[in-house]
């Protein structure tokens, strides 16, 4: 058990040096604007 704890340790302090790069593309945030704008509502939450 205390291998397996300080394996865990390990791991999670590693994660936290390396640098964390996340991506999130903005189009389909565009394409949401645009059709809260234009469409009915209910519409809206179909697409949803």
């Amino acid at each position: 058990m205390l291998r397996r704890v300080r394996a865990l340790l390990e791991t999670v302090q590693r994660d936290e040096r390396e640098p964390v790069q996340a991506f999130v593309p903005g189009w389909p945030w565009g394409l949401l604007a645009r059709a809260m704008k234009w469409l009915p509502l209910r519409w809206v939450q179909k697409l949803l």
